[in-house]
């Protein structure tokens, strides 16, 4: 549930704003703010403003909305046990939660709920209750995902069987389960169809009907080596083409326009001219793209390399640089060294983006500039911030 406080706040004052998410000057970012009305400022809506998840420890979570020009909270929705992330699709008017609850708190029925709020107020407007068998544990983007026309929203269910849930949107109903044995994480490729990354180095494109049951499905094999340099699950997509990246920190790209899966050429970066060698920090949001700039932004730390567990994972470590890419080039621009070891990167979209860096047990976020790395200033963001989730400057 919305904290009434806050939605007070915004009910007060968003019909002076397009976008409905406002720049308000609100009380400190502390736990229980006072219940105050507030007015706008006159600042871009959304331009710097960021989703903060807080994952609580791994207990009941929730999402906290910052404006990041001035650290102040503006809002919170509950997100419920091991809160991952928040939907948002092309409407402006709504966004989802898929929230776990328990009737007994941390114990008692579970129920799995896709919750779908107001993106002006955060008011709560429905669910639609799905089986109880969504994925939970290390936070992911691409544990969930919703079709390109905002018909179906797509999510992982891991019992620990691999399935994919649907949910028509539209209708607010649950569809059914699509079976995925041996492939993970949901990528949306288009209106119809999705991708997942398999044990065995292929991809799985599935194509859905109009009623958002499955149509067809097409491996593509080969697509990388799962035993030598897996790719991570951690996708990020930048129009028609997503971009992945391996253990070891191969970059690649996947072309789908026009209905296709094309896999580009496979590249590396440059290695670093000095010190030991670099690979991708661990999993939970290692890199992020700016798409006007064509610049990926990976979190890289640095050692001997040799695989954990007797296997291939390289990336058991926070990162301790940030390398600026050209996807255009394949050139590492910079190499930013940060103010402390990060798990989670993420950075806006505006024309002066800010960079936003997180580390797991630690209560707050790094707000950066992408060019110098020099710290712009710290957002407080509640037990456990983790995925960071920016506002797009149109929302």
């Amino acid at each position: 549930m919305l904290r009434s406080r806050n939605l007070t706040i915004f009910a007060s004052v968003i019909a002076l704003c397009g976008s409905g998410l406002s720049g308000a000057q609100a009380a400190p970012p502390v736990l229980n703010p006072p219940l105050r009305t507030e007015t706008l400022p006159t600042q871009k809506v959304g331009e710097h403003w960021v989703w903060l998840q807080d994952y609580a420890g791994g207990l009941y979570a929730r999402a906290i909305l910052v404006n990041a020009e001035t650290g102040d909270w503006l809002g919170t929705v509950d997100t419920g046990w091991e809160g991952i992330k928040l939907d948002f699709p092309r409407d402006p008017k709504v966004f989802y939660n898929l929230g776990l609850f328990m009737s007994r708190g941390f114990h008692g029925e579970r129920v799995d709920a896709l919750e779908i709020f107001d993106r002006k107020t955060l008011g709560r407007l429905g669910e639609v209750i799905i089986p109880p068998k969504m994925i939970r544990g290390w936070p992911n983007l691409n544990h969930s995902a919703v079709t390109d026309d905002d018909r179906f929203l797509l999510v992982q269910f891991f019992t620990p069987a691999s399935s994919i849930g649907v949910v028509d949107l539209r209708a607010r109903k649950y569809v059914g389960e699509i079976e995925s044995a041996g492939c993970a994480h949901v990528m949306a490729l288009g209106d119809r169809r999705f991708m997942m990354l398999c044990g065995d180095g292929s991809a799985l494109e599935v194509r859905l009907d109009e009623r958002g049951r499955e149509l067809t499905r097409v491996p593509h094999k080969g697509l990388f080596d799962p035993n030598g340099d897996p790719l991570h699950g951690t996708g990020v997509r930048q129009g028609d083409a997503w971009t992945l990246v391996s253990q070891k920190g191969a970059i690649q790209t996947i072309d789908i326009s026009s209905g296709g899966f094309r896999p580009l050429p496979v590249w590396t970066p440059e290695p670093a001219p000095d010190g030991p060698p670099a690979v991708p920090a661990q999993i939970m949001q290692n890199f992020a793209i700016h798409r006007s700039t064509n610049r990926l932004y990976i979190l890289m730390h640095r050692g001997p390399l040799e695989p954990k567990g007797g296997g291939i994972d390289y990336h058991r470590q926070y990162g301790s640089e940030v390398w600026v890419l050209d996807l255009a080039s394949h050139k590492v621009l910079k190499r930013l060294t940060l103010p402390r070891p990060s798990e989670a990167v993420a950075i806006s979209q505006d024309g002066h983006p800010y960079l936003y860096v997180s580390t797991l047990g630690l209560t707050d976020v790094l707000v950066l500039d992408p060019d110098t790395g020099a710290q712009i200033r710290t957002l407080r963001g509640g037990v456990t911030p983790l995925i960071m989730q920016p506002v797009e400057p149109s929302a």
